[in-house]
């Protein structure tokens, strides 16, 4: 397979055979309606039954390789081929595919492909077993009838040579450019000094300790102060790293518009000092989506039309002519060559260095990027911004909820309007509808008792029925072009029906089904993942090495059991770099927050707040446990003092709201400002009020999650599940920490970290509760509040004459 021009590279470049046809080989439509709406799982059984049903002689998952050279390049191809017939001559080489709509319905395009990866592994096998032909064999399964359509044809070697080589040949010739780049890359990496001149005091530390983390292919916790610089202290050395080879590509993890901001800033700023780099920031698809509601395919959207017949040129004169792709400019090279620009910004994924996005693209299992994550080849760095908010996330995106009365619903919408026939979808949803009176009336003592129902098992007979309903609605969907409402409305409960079918093949003891009605007695099931480790630590393996950093991961333990991480992970903590002194923190004891004695603190907390102004005038912060406890309160301080500007957090803000919030808190402003915020909301993390703009946070109680039969399961999971624990009163302790304490005080934590931003910073933060005075809570607060003091309310006012 070699093609003599030179002396060859001692270090192959590998690719897989998936890979090397995607970069080369597609063409035609972005056509998702006629991709396998099956999950991954489906597929691989899908698979496994084809192979199982194969006779004696047959062999299964066989892996194949082989070179092709060209100038000083070599590469590498691998793969393992579904199956192969050696035993017969010709030998067949078996391409298995997974489908749910007729063979004859996809496209040109779409089969093209399918053959391409055959021939490929056809043209390897061949090589390695000195063959002069073989049958190559598309199986295509269908997995909703469970038949098999096998089309058969025969190739001789040198038209499989031609084919494969023009393959090679056409990915080293661009590979060759990007090589070049990448020698490039590299020299500015091994030049770039740190771009903000010296390093913050523990921020050296910090990318030290990074960098040496993803040198050893490890996992690090690094709790670091607000305001030491994280994100450029973990970018830093991660891009350091990649010149040296311990990673390939970096993947900026963050869940938040802000941190976004932030990492994207932070890599302009290197650019800026002279690094070549070349970044690309993933914005939703909803976001950025020009024809949003539409299918992704040529008969409803424009910019599906020829996609990936110009892709490549397209990809290769973006490359060449900028190296930042943010929102703004994928969107401008989408709508100048007609391309969708959210696949655009995936093609994209392959040829830069650092991605920015959110957990979801590495962590989901139904959306994360398999082009990427699936290719074993091809080593990533995992940088989590804001660590402490993967627990819940990961919670969430692995649990899946569907609705009895969402289900009638839309039966009685597309039943009184639809003009197209829908009565074989409406039986499905009438199969739905009875298995869900089934579980109501198999649970109906305990959801009269208590409104809910918790059991061990998921749903067999609803799962089923729901899939179902999912394979009818996938052909009646393909059958009917997009009319209206009734569309849109069976589109999105198949959307919903599908996560709940999928999320039931996760289901294991880190599961529960909760079985709920509400106060009208509708009923839901929701398959709630109470601990996100096992299927967190799934995506975690899609790295070579991970950094996760906070200024808030105490109890690391706690942290470091949820997030499914490695038993030889490690943890730094650092100091805060900022002069204690000035920081002032106290605790108000004698003030009590909890709901029963609530309503008796309305007045004690507004008294406090003017204490606060009234030591010293500048902005400040207060921040509640929830919605209703902070309106309570901001009425009676509005009451008192009616002199004092004030500002609440409402309880649905868009951007433009958000920032006019925000915008307040301005250094010149002539008077006093007291913001009225909701703990872990929206100004509970990620603002940046530096200097005068805040001068002291009011802290409302301990942070405790609204009390909740999910996270009572939560409480009960941990009290039961965590046996190495001897004193039983320990792991009941254990149960409420995981459940409530533990991110509770990560929201206080959060929030007290607004304050002090840079060196120059003083601030104050309040905490109002006598549960901080105990050593339960105290043993959570940074080491750095040095100067804490535990008083009653009345010494407040001296106390802060002293600070200020």
């Amino acid at each position: 397979m070699n093609n003599d021009h030179g002396p060859v590279s001692l270090q192959p470049i590998k690719i897989s055979v998936r890979k090397l046809l995607e970069v080369t080989s597609r063409t035609g439509d972005i056509n998702f309606r006629f991709s396998s709406r099956s999950s991954a799982l489906e597929g691989i059984r899908g698979h496994q039954t084809v192979q199982r049903s194969r006779p004696n002689g047959y062999q299964a998952e066989v892996s194949v390789a082989g070179q092709y050279r060209w100038g000083s390049l070599l590469l590498e191809v691998n793969g393992r081929m579904d199956g192969v017939y050696s035993n017969v001559s010709p030998v067949i080489i078996d391409e298995i595919k997974t489908l749910r709509v007729e063979v004859s319905q996809l496209p040109v395009s779409v089969q093209t492909s399918h053959w391409g990866q055959a021939k490929i592994y056809a043209y390897l096998y061949a090589v390695e077993n000195n063959l002069d032909r073989a049958v190559v064999q598309i199986s295509y399964y269908h997995l909703d009838s469970g038949e098999i359509d096998e089309i058969q044809q025969t190739f001789y070697l040198p038209e499989l040579k031609v084919f494969f080589e023009n393959c090679a040949l056409h990915f080293l010739q661009w590979l060759e450019k990007v090589q070049r780049w990448r020698v490039s890359r590299n020299r500015s990496i091994r030049h770039m000094a740190f771009p903000y001149g010296e390093f913050r005091d523990g921020q050296r530390s910090f990318s030290v300790s990074s960098y040496r983390a993803m040198a050893s292919a490890g996992q690090l916790f690094v709790q670091a102060p607000t305001g030491i610089g994280k994100t450029i202290g973990s970018l830093f050395p991660a891009i350091k790293a990649i010149a040296e080879g311990h990673h390939e590509k970096v993947f900026f993890l963050t869940a938040k518009t802000s941190g976004r901001a932030v990492a994207e800033k932070s890599l302009a700023d290197m650019q800026e000092k002279g690094l070549l780099l070349k970044t690309v920031t993933l914005t939703a698809k909803e976001k950025i989506c020009f024809n949003p509601g539409s299918p992704c395919d040529p008969e409803h959207c424009e910019y599906a039309v020829g996609y990936y017949d110009k892709l490549n040129s397209v990809i290769e004169s973006s490359l060449e002519a900028t190296n930042y792709f943010k929102r703004d400019d994928i969107e401008h090279i989408a709508r100048e060559n007609t391309m969708c620009p959210f696949e655009l910004s995936l093609d994209l994924l392959e040829w830069v260095d650092v991605v920015i996005c959110d957990y979801n693209y590495v962590f989901d299992p139904v959306v994360y990027l398999r082009r990427l994550f699936d290719d074993p080849l091809v080593e990533h760095c995992f940088l989590v911004d804001e660590a402490h908010n993967l627990v819940d996330r990961g919670r969430d995106m692995f649990s899946a909820q569907i609705e009895k009365d969402r289900l009638l619903s839309v039966k009685r919408q597309v039943k009184r309007s639809s003009s197209v026939e829908v009565g074989g979808v409406l039986r499905k949803i009438d199969g739905i509808n009875r298995a869900f009176l089934s579980i109501r009336k198999e649970h109906s003592h305990s959801l009269e008792q208590h409104g809910f129902s918790v059991v061990d098992e998921p749903p067999t007979v609803l799962i089923s029925k729901l899939r179902s309903f999912c394979e009818h609605l996938q052909h009646w969907l393909a059958e009917h072009e997009r009319d209206g409402r009734d569309y849109d409305l069976l589109l999105d409960l198949y959307f919903d029906a599908l996560r709940f079918t999928r999320t039931a093949d996760y289901f294991d003891d880190h599961y529960v089904c909760l079985i709920k009605t509400d106060k009208k007695k509708l009923l839901s099931i929701n398959l709630y993942c109470v601990d996100p480790s096992r299927l967190l630590g799934k995506g975690l393996e899609r790295s070579k090495s991970s950094l996760f950093f906070s200024a808030t991961l105490a109890p690391i333990n706690y942290y470091q059991q949820l997030l499914g991480v490695s038993p030889t992970s490690q943890f730094v903590d650092l100091p805060s770099p900022f002069p204690h002194e000035n920081q002032g923190v106290f605790v108000v004891k004698d003030i009590a927050t909890n709901f029963k004695q609530r309503e008796g603190s309305y007045n004690k907390i507004a008294v406090l707040i003017q204490t606060m102004i009234e030591s010293h005038r500048g902005n400040y912060i207060v921040y509640f446990p929830s919605y209703q406890y902070m309106e309570k309160v901001y009425d009676v301080f509005g009451q008192q003092n009616s002199a004092t500007d004030i500002i609440i957090q409402q309880r649905q803000m868009n951007e433009e709201s958000r920032q006019c919030f925000l915008n307040r808190f301005d250094a010149a402003y002539e008077h006093d400002l007291v913001g009225f915020a909701v703990m872990g909301g929206i100004f509970g993390e990620g603002i940046d009020l530096k200097g005068l703009r805040l001068i002291g946070v009011i802290i409302i109680g301990v942070g405790l999650p609204q009390m909740g039969i999910e996270r009572d399961l939560i409480k009960q999971h941990f009290r039961d599940t965590r046996v190495d624990d001897v004193v039983d009163q320990h792991r009941t302790n254990e149960g409420f920490n995981y459940a409530y304490q533990y991110p509770g005080m990560n929201r206080v934590l959060q929030t007290a970290g607004r304050v002090i931003r840079s060196e120059q910073d003083r601030g104050i933060v309040c905490l109002v509760d006598e549960r901080f005075a105990s050593a339960r809570y105290r043993q959570l607060f940074p080491p750095h509040w040095t100067n804490l003091e535990v008083i009653d309310q009345h010494q407040l006012a001296a106390k802060l004459a002293v600070f200020w």
